[in-house]
Parts: C-alpha cells; structure tokens; sequence
C-alpha cells in the first residue's frame, strides 16, 4: 500500500501545481485580452479615420450596413470576413498594422474581423452610436 499512497500523494501535488500555473496562464491571458481589446477600440476610434462614426459610415458604403447595425443595435452580431473587414477599414490601415506588430495582413483581417464586431458592441452598450465628435479646428 506504501507504494500506491505515495503515488496519490505525488499525483495530488501534481495536480496542484498544474491548477496553480493554470491559473496563472488563465490571468496572462485575461490580461492579454483586455490589452488587445484596448489597442482595437483605439483602432476602431482613431479620429484620423473618422473614428467609430467613420468606420459605420464606410461600412454602410461597402454594403455592410446590415452587419454594422448588428454590432451597434442590441442583440446577435453578424459576422464580417477578413475580406470584408479589409474593405470596410481599408487596407492600408490593415497593411500598417501588419508593419507594426510583424504579422501578415492576412492574420490582422482575420483576426480584426473577430475582435471588431465585439468592440463595436461594447462601444455602443445602449444600442445606438454616441454622439459623434465635434470636427477639429484646421491647425493654424
């Protein structure tokens, strides 16, 4: 019986410390998210673009415009391809991205086509866009 009782015991510590580094791995990647999830709201927001207004609007242009009022309205959100988000956010923002963290444009579609409509959604939490900004006064 020694040998079986030390065995549980080891299996027991075993099982500890995987559920500790679980754990762990579990709060690096709750943190991750938050993080890529703050860098796709700055995205989606960028004034340069013409923030999440901008971003609707080329949508609707593209043909999108059933998609985007999903993400907006209350309720299920369509999904969007990679090709279509590329259309609908442009591919040179999709290109820069792709520059900036040294993966291929193919993954930055794919992978904003996920996150975007989820953004879009908890940007606008009483199911319609906010106020859009004041335009920005020419630099003198």
């Amino acid at each position: 019986m020694g040998l079986l009782d030390d065995l549980k015991a080891k299996a027991g510590k075993l099982d500890d410390l995987l559920e500790g580094k679980l754990d762990r791995w579990e709060d690096l990647a709750e943190d991750a998210m938050e993080k890529v999830k703050g860098e796709v709201k700055e995205f989606v927001n960028d004034p340069r673009f013409g923030g999440l207004h901008g971003l609707v609007d080329r949508m609707k242009s593209e043909g999108l415009e059933e998609t985007v009022k999903s993400w907006v309205g209350k309720g299920e959100n369509l999904a969007i391809s990679p090709a279509e988000i590329v259309k609908a956010i442009g591919p040179e923002r999709i290109r820069a991205a792709a520059d900036r963290f040294g993966i291929p444009e193919e993954k930055v579609s794919a992978f904003l086509a996920r996150v975007v409509p989820p953004v879009v959604d908890t940007l606008t939490p009483d199911g319609t866009l906010p106020p859009a900004p004041p335009p920005s006064a020419p630099a003198a």
